[in-house]
């Protein structure tokens, strides 16, 4: 079995522009071992076709997969890297980010056990999406769980308003000390170990969205730690493969959110 000191899993949608761009960046920016799996959430056999061929172009290995949503896409991509390579980290990313600057000694500085990590990324509009969530809020989570379960959007709006000032206090918190409740999902680093300890990893009932929370919530439970590591730098074009699809954003969104919201509970109660 080879060996590489990452794996990155790169699950697609239509968007093998993106794909081109994103497997040309590892190749500048990351002075380590690695391989790419990417993992095509199937639409049809003309976008396959595509993003087989980008793949190929790339030496990537390409699997694909029936879409059934963000979680269970890139359960089958970490599966098939943990199957067939040996690695230190396993990076689970989108294809419409471009790593900048990406150096593991960044990750070796940190002195758990099991941990996982994001990096600085920054967006079209030049904010920095990590922390996703800096602190757990149960005012927020309150607030937004009765938004979307009364279709009452003023309460989402509040909600997330007050996530977002709780992000603006967080960066003094986070040089001392640079750990987040939820990493943002676009590029989220793992050490095996932590990932074997997670499996599965995602939740494949989590169709789209929420799925940050609900690893927020999962390491939490399980004691791991997430770190916020602003040395490794990613640049997101955002929503590449969302702007590709006919998904109900506000449906889906509320649908995973109170779903997973209702799990954590539940999880709590017990």
């Amino acid at each position: 079995m080879n060996f590489y000191d990452a794996v990155f899993c790169v699950l697609t949608y239509k968007n093998e522009k993106d794909l081109k761009e994103f497997i040309s960046s590892a190749k500048d920016a990351c002075g380590f071992s690695y391989k790419i799996v990417v993992v095509n959430s199937f639409y049809d056999k003309e976008s396959e076709e595509k993003i087989n061929a980008v793949a190929t172009e790339g030496n990537c290995d390409f699997i694909s997969v029936e879409n059934k949503g963000y979680g269970a896409g890139n359960n089958r991509g970490i599966d098939f890297a943990r199957e067939n390579y040996d690695f230190d980290y396993l990076i689970v990313c989108n294809p419409d980010t471009v790593i900048k600057k990406f150096d593991l000694k960044d990750l070796k500085d940190v002195k758990d056990e099991y941990f996982i990590a994001g990096p600085k990324i920054i967006c079209r509009k030049r904010k920095n999406q990590n922390p996703a969530v800096a602190k757990n809020s149960k005012l927020a989570n309150a607030l937004i769980y009765k938004g979307f379960s009364k279709d009452r959007k003023l309460f989402i709006y509040a909600g997330y308003a007050v996530n977002k000032l709780m992000k603006l206090f967080s960066f003094y918190y986070l040089i001392k000390t640079p750990t987040l409740f939820q990493a943002h999902g676009s590029f989220v680093i793992f050490p095996k170990n932590t990932l074997d300890k997670l499996l599965p990893v995602y939740d494949e009932n989590v169709f789209l969205f929420s799925e940050e929370m609900d690893l927020g919530y999962k390491t939490k439970s399980l004691k791991i730690k997430s770190y916020y590591l602003p040395k490794i730098r990613v640049y997101h074009k955002e929503d590449g493969s969302v702007k590709l699809s006919d998904l109900n954003v506000y449906a889906e969104s509320k649908k995973s959110l109170i779903y997973v919201m209702d799990k954590w509970k539940t999880k709590k109660g017990k």
